[in-house]
């Protein structure tokens, strides 16, 4: 039994080293000692391969020093192999050793094969994982930096957090962490709109981080302070306006000057429905409504993006309702946006509070001024069937509009009967069952 294992052994072994030797050809360097680079790589292949990672250890890393230029698998190898034994340590001190082995095995990567930044972003991440901030923070940004528009998500996403730990930690200044928004954003999304379709998710889930973990430090007077000085020196920088409004928005910063000073300057440098609709916002919050309006339908001409046209549609809709009084453009401006975008309740919700509050000077009697009130809670329900998420909003409004059905006598003298259509006068023009 002993000799038929010790035979499948040799002949792994033999194996492994033919396989080494043919290796040679392909300008592998064997270091000062050939044959005994050849023997301990072929060991430790054998073992790596059946993933018997402890047993391979020894060999791989005797590999290591006789031959450190054979192979970049050598370290790649090598990080796999002192990643499982970190994580099969038997106490803290065990531990500690392997992590700095497993640094250790990314600085003689690029000593000896060159920088690269996605060995700096491995070392990074494994850095930052086993708590070794200053390292990660170090060797994360060297990833960005080398790596660019081409930089992966893990490095982009773990760099940012370094960021941020080390801004809590008084070991960086606050407005690092702008700095890193600032180089990681327009990354994020250049790979967004070049990455292959099943890589976007990896980018989503860093960009969605990123802004998670930046926005509770950047408050309106830091927002003003820092982006009023970068635009400042940038005067045509769009790409640096348009993300200063998007963070104002975030942040509710609209009451601040810069919010609307920046959109007009955006809007002259490059007309946009995201220029467009700040600069709206900015007049509604200054009672300028004509001027409102006027951008809001600036930024729906120019929005090709239906989820967002219908959020201004929507938003118009609001302007006509609650500050020019105007019903029927109001409810225009809802069915707009119901139209541009399927399975939205919130407009639904707008046209009924329409209906609610306009219901008693639509009829001419205590009965028909009900109408309005029984068309309303057809919006509300329509709301909650194609949109479950309104559905609490939609049920407090309807039980509103339950508490003001008419008793049936009031109606019994202008002979409507439970149950038959009615069409509701003036504006509103809709038919609806009569209810008591």
């Amino acid at each position: 039994m002993k000799k038929n294992v010790l035979f499948v052994f040799v002949g792994f072994f033999l194996l492994g080293l033919s396989a080494a030797l043919k290796a040679d050809a392909q300008g592998f360097d064997y270091g000062s000692d050939p044959e005994e680079c050849k023997k301990n790589y072929s060991l430790y292949k054998e073992y790596y391969e059946q993933k018997d990672y402890d047993d391979a250890y020894p060999y791989w890393k005797k590999t290591v020093e006789i031959c450190p230029k054979l192979t970049k698998f050598l370290y790649k190898h090598g990080a796999n192999i002192l990643e499982h034994r970190i994580k099969n340590a038997k106490d803290d001190a065990a531990k500690a050793a392997l992590i700095d082995s497993l640094m250790w095995n990314y600085d003689t990567w690029i000593a000896n094969f060159g920088e690269d930044g996605g060995i700096y972003g491995d070392k990074g991440v494994d850095a930052y994982k086993n708590d070794k901030l200053d390292i990660a923070h170090e060797a994360l940004k060297k990833s960005i930096e080398l790596d660019g528009n081409d930089a992966t998500a893990n490095p982009i996403n773990y760099y940012f957090f370094s960021v941020r730990d080390k801004v809590k930690n008084g070991s960086l200044d606050t407005t690092e962490i702008f700095d890193a928004y600032d180089v990681l954003t327009p990354i994020i999304d250049h790979r967004l709109n070049t990455v292959e379709e099943k890589y976007k998710k990896y980018y989503e889930a860093a960009k969605t981080n990123i802004e998670n973990t930046f926005i509770p430090f950047a408050t309106c007077e830091v927002i003003v302070k820092i982006f009023g000085k970068r635009i400042k020196e940038n005067p045509s920088d769009g790409e640096l306006m348009k993300k200063t409004l998007r963070l104002m928005e975030i942040k509710s910063c609209q009451d601040e000057p810069m919010y609307g000073d920046v959109a007009k300057k955006l809007y002259a440098l490059e007309p946009s429905a995201e220029a467009a609709a700040a600069i709206a916002r900015k007049e509604l919050k200054a009672e300028n409504i004509d001027e409102c309006i006027k951008y809001y339908n600036e930024a729906i001409k120019l929005q090709t993006n239906d989820e967002e046209k219908a959020q201004l549609y929507y938003e118009l809709a609001q302007v006509y309702y609650a500050k020019k009084k105007a019903y029927a453009d109001a409810r225009t401006y809802a069915q707009k946006a119901i139209a541009t975008r399927s399975g939205w309740g919130k407009p639904y919700l707008l046209i009924g509070d329409l209906y609610f509050y306009t219901s008693g000077s639509c009829g001419d009697n205590p009965c028909s001024k009900k109408y309005g009130i029984w068309a309303a809670e057809d919006k509300y329900i329509q709301a909650k069937s194609v949109d479950p998420s309104v559905a609490e909003d939609a049920n407090s409004k309807i039980g509103k509009c339950r508490a003001q059905y008419p008793p049936k006598q009031e109606c019994f003298f202008h002979n409507v009967k439970e149950g038959e259509s009615v069409s509701v006068g003036c504006w509103i023009g809709e038919t609806t069952k009569v209810r008591f």
